[in-house]
């Protein structure tokens, strides 16, 4: 048995509750198509604009209210479902200025669409009494589960209410990483990197990550997991232990962070 809570669509353009309201980035942008990829747990398709080109002008010279010719750069991206809803907004930019290059990001989730939260009714209990055995399923029980996106390599366990597995998300890790050499980390990385954000119910335990291991030597034994550290702004070693026959690196996790596989030789070479 299951219950379900909707509301009427109304005549209103759904574009006029949005925040920010993406038509100025969507309307007039030449976007090639990536592929698809998952976004908050579901299947979309992404959508890229990556430079100053694929932007039509405001009249001649301006681009989202920047001088054309001081903008050195600007992407956006999207993540739509196969039914058109849009999941994900990215936006990227820098700007020539006086006092130097300015850049700044932007992202918008949307998630939850057409539900809202609901009181849980009086009869429910009895209800799940007399109704399948997945209606009889504790949501509240706290257990011990893995996530795992494929698309990604990755595999976390948490443990937590069953609700509120379901949020658990694993995501590409697309900005917002910074070191000394700038992206200089992705030429020690061999795995994807991996955003893991969770909910305050929620006690990530271990993490899971496939890694290429073409290139590397010593029966890659140099493999390991890394988490960026936002307060160092650079990446930290984990204990790791590795399944050199599956190409699989494992750590144990105590929270939401960004985490990838690199080769620990190369990573160390940068700092020399």
């Amino acid at each position: 048995m299951g219950v379900s809570y909707s509301r009427t669509r109304s005549d209103d353009s759904i574009s006029t509750s949005l925040r920010p309201n993406l038509t100025a980035y969507v309307e007039g942008t030449r976007f090639e198509y990536r592929g698809v990829e998952r976004s908050s747990g579901t299947k979309t398709h992404h959508y890229v604009a990556s430079n100053v080109s694929a932007f039509t002008a405001d009249g001649e010279k301006r681009i989202f209210g920047f001088d054309r010719a001081n903008l050195t750069n600007a992407s956006v991206e999207l993540y739509v479902t196969d039914n058109g809803v849009l999941k994900r907004f990215d936006f990227h930019f820098v700007v020539r200025t006086e006092g130097g290059p300015i850049e700044g990001r932007m992202r918008s989730v949307y998630r939850d669409i057409g539900t809202t939260t609901v009181t849980r009714p009086a009869w429910l209990s009895e209800a799940k009494e007399g109704g399948s055995e997945d209606a009889r399923t504790n949501y509240s029980e706290t257990v011990t589960e893995t996530v795992r996106d494929d698309s990604l390599g990755a595999t976390i366990t948490v443990t937590g209410p069953r609700y509120a597995i379901e949020d658990v998300e694993l995501e590409r890790q697309t900005g917002g990483i910074w070191d000394t050499d700038g992206d200089g980390f992705r030429k020690a990385q061999v795995s994807a990197l991996v955003s893991v954000r969770t909910s305050r119910e929620i006690t990530p335990e271990k993490i899971e990550l496939s890694y290429d291991d073409s290139g590397m030597f010593d029966e890659n034994r140099n493999v390991v997991i890394f988490e960026y550290d936002r307060e160092l702004q650079t990446f930290v070693r984990l204990s790791t232990t590795v399944d050199t026959s599956a190409n699989v690196a494992r750590a144990s996790i105590d929270g939401d962070g960004t985490y990838l596989v690199m080769n620990r030789e190369t990573w160390q070479s940068l700092w020399e």
